[in-house]
């Protein structure tokens, strides 16, 4: 029996960058910005909302 996809994912674009980042180590933000054709500013807000989740880890360089 599969387990059911957890609320946060159901976004799209979400989901999108999980996708991308389950077979890398780190990928900055041009690169997912790039493949998932997202809006800095929304891509922004998903990724913090992904990290306060606990899916990602973010790293500001400065």
């Amino acid at each position: 029996m599969m387990k059911e996809l957890a609320p946060l994912l159901h976004s799209q674009l979400r989901l999108a960058v999980v996708s991308l980042l389950i077979g890398l180590e780190e990928a900055d933000f041009m690169y997912l910005k790039e493949k998932t054709n997202a809006t800095s500013g929304n891509l922004s807000v998903q990724l913090d909302k992904l990290e306060q989740a606990g899916y990602i880890t973010i790293k500001k360089n400065s």
